[in-house]
């Protein structure tokens, strides 16, 4: 029994080398052949970090990522601190590959798919290649993939580490990026159904204290923002999205704006464009334009009044952007040359709709029969579901970089469908 255990060990420590030899190879060429890109919102964190770091909160970005490039800048100086944060995104990464096949042996007993999934997550270039990006992409996935692990070891063993570890990467998250916010009503659910597993008890009332005291420190962020531009917000991104939207969909109530000179340039837009409008480039220039010239707050309550009186067109507009992204790929890469190979190969988001259908199916169909919750298993589609309908709510466009954090949990949770399906080796299959 020992020996057979030591062997276990062996292969996998074999099977984990082996893939870190070929993620390092892979994350030099990446690293050598592209280095620091730069997207078009890549200036605006770089000018956060000047923000944060002067003691002040900046109105576009939440300060996790602005204040690693800001530190790097100090540190190092300006002429490399973009190389330093692009390696800093390469280590989290190279780190996340080994919590990220420890989650796959946990919860998919199968060895040589937890090899297979792991490889996959360690080199698929729609994951990897946002580490050359000055973006919050690479830290939002690894960070995602050290959120699950503490979450889903805390559910399954209490300890400080585990306890910290959660409140830690939780709060990197919520202060990464805005659209995280889903995390936090995803985990109410999640801690508060552990409540009724005796067995759980304890562990869920910590997790349970984690998200609150996230929750609080986020409140406590979204008060100082408010004091400082005049909305109850993390920042002005969602402002800046859901005018966006309601203009494009013609949403925009002009009779209820108390600012008359905004009120008059916004229904001059109207009367020159149209009512609503697809013109991409026209929306966003219209939209930054009354942000720069107007306060965030004023714009806000354009949002507010125009949102509360039509609320049934802005989820009408909802299902039109869930239709169009459904023609959007799932993964896409910064690097040119590979993404038009994932064009060719990748599928789209229709078919996440499908598999996350299939995925809920399936565990009521388990539930039911076994008589017992799948609380994993509920975590990891409460966490996919959500941060996909959190985007096609509330984002107008690039679904396919919005869902990259839950990349992970996608393919977790491919994995455990895979186990109900016995797969033959091609030696094995008989063909005629």
């Amino acid at each position: 029994m020992k020996s057979n255990t030591m062997e276990i060990i062996m292969r996998r420590n074999k099977d984990l080398l082996t893939i870190y030899i070929i993620s390092i190879i892979l994350s030099l060429v990446l690293f050598m052949g592209w280095r620091v890109i730069e997207l078009p919102d890549s200036p605006s964190y770089i000018q956060a970090s000047h923000i944060f770091l002067s003691g002040k909160i900046d109105s576009l970005r939440t300060p996790t990522y602005p204040l690693i490039i800001g530190i790097c800048n100090v540190i190092f100086g300006e002429n490399i601190y973009k190389d330093v944060v692009i390696i800093l995104q390469y280590i989290s990464y190279l780190i996340s590959i080994a919590f990220f096949y420890k989650l796959v042996l946990e919860f998919i007993k199968k060895p040589n798919l937890c090899f297979w999934l792991t490889l996959f997550y360690a080199i698929f270039s729609a994951i990897s290649g946002w580490n050359n990006c000055i973006l919050t992409e690479s830290f939002a996935i690894t960070g995602s993939v050290f959120l699950l692990y503490s979450s889903t070891g805390l559910y399954k063993r209490f300890s400080i580490e585990y306890v910290f570890s959660f409140l830690f990467w939780f709060l990197f998250l919520l202060f990464l990026r805005p659209s995280f916010l889903y995390l936090l009503p995803v985990f109410f659910v999640f801690w508060i159904s552990c409540l009724f597993a005796r067995q759980h008890r304890r562990n869920a009332f910590a997790g349970l204290l984690v998200t609150l005291t996230v929750l609080f420190s986020q409140l406590c962020y979204i008060s100082q923002f408010k004091n400082t531009y005049g909305v109850f917000s993390p920042s002005a991104v969602s402002t800046i999205n859901n005018y966006y939207i309601e203009r494009q969909y013609g949403l925009i109530y002009t009779d209820g704006i108390k600012n008359g000179d905004l009120k008059e340039d916004i229904k001059r837009s109207i009367f020159i464009n149209g009512v609503s409008t697809d013109n991409h480039s026209l929306l966003w220039n219209e939209t930054n334009e009354l942000i720069n010239k107007y306060s965030l707050k004023e714009v806000q309550q354009v949002v507010s009044i125009s949102l509360k009186k039509n609320p049934i067109g802005f989820l009408k507009g909802a299902g039109g952007r869930a239709y169009k992204a459904s023609r959007f790929p799932i993964s896409i890469s910064p690097l040119r040359g590979l993404s038009t190979l994932l064009d060719l190969i990748g599928a789209n988001i229709g078919f996440l709709y499908l598999f996350l259908i299939a995925y809920a199916v399936i565990i009521v169909y388990w539930v039911y029969h076994q008589r017992e919750m799948a609380y994993i298993s509920m975590l990891f589609f409460m966490i996919g579901a959500s941060n996909l309908i959190s985007v096609i709510v509330f984002a107008q466009q690039e679904w396919s970089r919005l869902i990259l954090p839950s990349m992970p949990i996608y393919i977790l949770m491919f994995g455990q469908l895979c186990c109900i399906l016995k797969i033959n080796s091609p030696s094995k299959v008989e063909f005629d």
